[in-house]
């Protein structure tokens, strides 16, 4: 699977690109063009994780919720733990989102 070329963050769309460099980063978010960057040519779990560390600067820029670079590390390293560590959890989510209103 491919990476997605867009992205729908709390209601806003971002386009999702892959470049060969990005300033020495692995990625980066161009809020004016609403635009995430990828560097491209990463591992598959580590351009997984930038994408997912770039999407929660998305969600802290329209919250404002002042995150620190830092906190966003930790949350996104939480987050790919989480579900590397749980594979039948993305399953759930998944079920949950397509069928929100299914009672057990």
């Amino acid at each position: 699977m491919t990476i997605p070329s867009l992205l729908k963050i709390v209601g806003r769309e971002y386009s999702v690109v892959k470049v060969e460099e990005y300033d020495g980063q692995v990625g980066g978010v161009d809020f004016e063009n609403s635009t995430i960057v990828v560097k491209d040519r990463q591992q598959k779990l580590l351009e997984a994780d930038t994408l997912i560390h770039e999407s929660l600067h998305v969600i802290d820029e329209i919250f404002q919720l002042e995150l620190t670079e830092r906190q966003v590390y930790c949350i996104t390293s939480g987050l790919v733990a989480l579900l590397r560590d749980n594979p039948t959890l993305m399953l759930y989510i998944n079920d949950a989102l397509i069928s929100p209103r299914k009672v057990v």
